[in-house]
């Protein structure tokens, strides 16, 4: 409540207050307490005002761009950010300072997200902030963060108003470089017996006028074409044919990578919110499947219309920020984000009152040692015979000895290190704080204090939640990748089956996949693209890897030798394209036995592959040259 001007003022008329009972003077004293007197009084005064007006505040928030308030935002545009806070109390404060979180997908342009002035029932609190997002995603914007202080700077009050509006981001709009030049192609009449189809129908686009012919429908006669050459005239139309494209896009944890709008997954939105819009402006049918590790999120079959499209960029967006969660993540680097955080957005929750943490707990009943997490160790060498069975058994016995010996020294260590006992009255608040907001019901508190594996869960939920980024390992001891997540292939194979079984003749099934470290199981996959082949079907795989001759700076022809390094970052980056490339060639050599193409390439490459295969297959279905 006090302020470092209030503390200092206090210690001095207190002082002066000792001072002066000690030498006697009455004049002193008598000054010493009037100013007491004050300083007190100042803080009821203050104290009142701010638990009366603590609970009715609000916060008015709006989005505007170049045309007004608007609900859904596109992402490459820049909007304004207006927020306002109100006082619906009689009370006024006589200073009020607030500040508004930028959500980590916005990029801030102009303006200031901080404000200040004078709060009462016909005074608010206004600040305005322009964003730009560069990818698609989600704004989430928790509330305000206000200060009160009183007009000396004696005394303040932090709290937080909280209202929760989350404004959704869609893909860009595709502009002429994603879509194929359009040429008109003469209309050959289809091979007699294949690509039947069951809505033929006339077009819209004339593709030639012939001579009238004894039993050509009145309604497409030329008259005008007639008259000029005085002889009847019949107009031909284009057929209709449209192509259905379904879309396979990963949104597993190895595209999750990174900084929101930056990472893998955000190109793969890209690709397809660009492919859905250049097929809706050729009225084809488009399909989504979004898919992860454990789990098909959503399966859309392929459809046109504006609502078809809208309902697309819809749920792309919805999981183009989706929050990267690992159980390989460090507990002590989520611990001081997730507590900088609560005391940001819940600084009431942390409260003494509200949430106690005795100071005995640390010494009196610890975590235990059984539940925290294992010292990581290397992987042992497999032995041959008995000789070898024998130094595995001691092996074990020692590394037994060793995780013993290792909680004594951790438990002693907790109980008298300072930073020990922090990091635990940290655990304990967020415990409390994250069992209420989680529901998980009796026993919540206890299982988040004392289980490793229970709390990193839920505060990477919690740090996903409010757009939080963390730190997470990509390697172990061994070198190993960590966010292979190889049973993905496993969805893929299902989906893509159950998309042949309701298919059409010659529809095109792209591929947005991360294709990394997945083994034996992509074999699975060759086999159902193998068999989307044998339906005479067209598979395009695209993945998301950067471009091994581009981006990571390694000439297509130059043979694989270690170059000179300056650092531990391009020796990291020198060993990640190594693994790159090797992967690449196995993946591309697999499927280049069946005629499918892989493609390595930013979006614009990408996007024009797929809208070229998009018109070969036109082209096929109407019995032309492919």
């Amino acid at each position: 409540m006090l302020t470092s001007r209030g503390w200092w003022l206090l210690l001095t008329v207190l002082s002066l207050l000792f001072l002066g009972l000690g030498v006697g003077r009455a004049p002193l004293v008598l000054i010493s307490l009037t100013l007491l007197g004050w300083v007190l009084g100042s803080w009821l005064i203050f104290a009142v005002q701010c638990r009366w007006v603590e609970g009715k505040l609000r916060v008015e928030r709006e989005v505007r761009n170049d045309r007004g308030p608007v609900r859904s935002l596109w992402a490459g545009q820049k909007f304004e950010i207006v927020a306002r806070l109100v006082c619906d109390s009689g009370v006024s404060l006589p200073w009020v300072w607030i500040a508004d979180r930028v959500p980590l997908l916005g990029r801030w342009v102009t303006g200031s997200n901080q404000g200040q002035g004078r709060l009462s029932r016909d005074e608010p609190v206004d600040l305005s902030y322009e964003l730009q997002c560069p990818a698609a995603g989600r704004l989430r914007f928790d509330g305000l963060r206000v200060q009160a202080a009183d007009v000396h700077g004696f005394f303040q009050k932090i709290m937080f108003v909280r209202q929760l509006t989350v404004y959704r981001v869609y893909p860009a709009l595709a502009d002429s470089k994603g879509y194929s030049p359009s040429v008109k192609r003469h209309n050959i009449l289809p091979i007699l017996g294949t690509h039947r189809h069951r809505r033929p129908g006339s077009g819209s686009e004339l593709l030639d006028l012939r001579d009238y012919r004894p039993g050509d429908p009145p309604k497409m006669i030329a008259w005008k074409a007639s008259a000029r050459r005085d002889r009847l005239m019949t107009k031909e139309f284009e057929s209709e044919v449209p192509v259905r494209c379904t879309l396979f896009v990963d949104v597993s944890s190895s595209v999750r990578v990174g900084k929101a709008g930056e990472n893998v997954l955000a190109r793969l939105v890209e690709i397809a919110a660009a492919v859905v819009q250049a097929s809706a402006a050729v009225k084809d049918l488009t399909g989504l499947c979004l898919f992860e590790e454990q789990k098909l999120l959503k399966f859309i079959r392929p459809a046109r219309g504006a609502s078809h499209v809208h309902r697309l960029l819809g749920e792309l967006a919805d999981v183009a920020d989706l929050p990267l969660q690992t159980e390989h993540a460090a507990l002590d680097r989520l611990l001081p984000l997730a507590y900088a955080l609560a005391q940001e957005i819940n600084p009431d929750l942390l409260e003494s009152d509200v949430n106690a943490f005795p100071i005995w707990l640390p010494w009196w009943s610890p975590q235990p040692a059984y539940t925290r997490d294992a010292p990581l160790e290397p992987r042992p060498e497999p032995g041959v015979g008995v000789s070898g069975w024998l130094r595995r058994q001691w092996r074990t016995f020692t590394n037994r000895r060793r995780w013993l010996l290792y909680n004594l020294l951790v438990g002693i260590h907790r109980r008298l290190s300072p930073h020990e006992r922090r990091k635990y009255r940290w655990r304990k608040q967020l415990a409390a704080i994250l069992s209420v907001r989680h529901r998980l019901g009796p026993g919540g508190l206890a299982r988040i204090l004392e289980d490793d594996a229970v709390c990193r869960r839920h505060l990477q939920r919690f740090l996903a939640e409010h757009q939080v980024a963390f730190p997470v390992p990509l390697y172990d001891l061994q070198g190993r990748y960590l966010l292979a997540a190889p049973e993905k292939v496993d969805v893929l194979v299902r989906a893509l089956l159950a998309s042949l079984s309701r298919g059409r003749d010659n529809e095109l099934f792209v591929l947005l996949v991360d294709l990394l470290d997945v083994g034996s199981h992509l074999q699975k996959l060759l086999r159902a693209v193998q068999t989307a082949r044998a339906r005479h079907h067209r598979v395009l795989i695209i993945v998301p890897w950067p471009e091994i001759s581009g981006e990571w700076g390694v000439k297509s022809g130059e043979k694989n030798t270690p170059a000179a390094v300056g650092s531990l970052q391009d020796l990291f980056f020198q060993a990640s394209a190594g693994q790159m490339r090797l992967s690449a060639q196995v993946v591309q050599r697999a499927f280049a036995r069946m005629g499918v193409p892989v493609l390595f390439s930013p979006q614009e490459e990408a996007v024009s592959l797929i809208l070229h295969h998009m018109q070969q297959l036109r082209t096929l279905q109407r019995g032309g040259p492919a």
